[in-house]
């Protein structure tokens, strides 16, 4: 009795990392030069679903679990400044980028990319937590 399941990435509305103000995706990329800025194992699709809102995008990959240096944040504030660009990471860089001692111009201009994974289930989407309660019996 077994099941296959589809999953799928969906992103969440951007956050500034200083602020926490939330921005629908399309209204900050809107107009203005982006850095997306990860240290994943695949940035593919961040990428992929950033540039379907602007083709003004940039990208600085690193490896997975990447420990970003003082010259690579330095560069990382240099393009910003000099392209006017904000920068768009993932939850997991955040995490490590809030570990750090950010200048404030970074925090400033910094925005979080949530995303979550769905599944896919016959005609109905779940998230992960919700097929797990599902099948220990806790939901219907």
């Amino acid at each position: 009795n077994q099941r296959l399941y589809a999953s799928h990435i969906v992103y969440d509305t951007p956050y500034n990392i200083a602020s926490h103000d939330s921005t629908p995706i399309e209204t900050l990329v809107s107009q203005r030069n982006v850095i997306v800025f990860t240290g994943i194992a695949n940035p593919r699709p961040m990428v992929e679903y950033i540039g379907s809102y602007t083709h003004n995008a940039s990208v600085q990959s690193y490896p997975d679990h990447h420990n970003f240096t003082t010259q690579e944040l330095k560069k990382l504030q240099q393009e910003s400044e000099e392209k006017e660009a904000i920068i768009i990471t993932t939850e997991k860089d955040a995490a490590r980028l809030n570990a750090i001692n950010l200048s404030t111009i970074l925090r400033q201009r910094c925005y979080v990319l949530p995303m979550k994974h769905t599944i896919q289930t016959g005609n109905n989407r779940y998230t992960f937590d919700q097929v797990i309660l599902k099948a220990a019996g806790a939901i219907e």
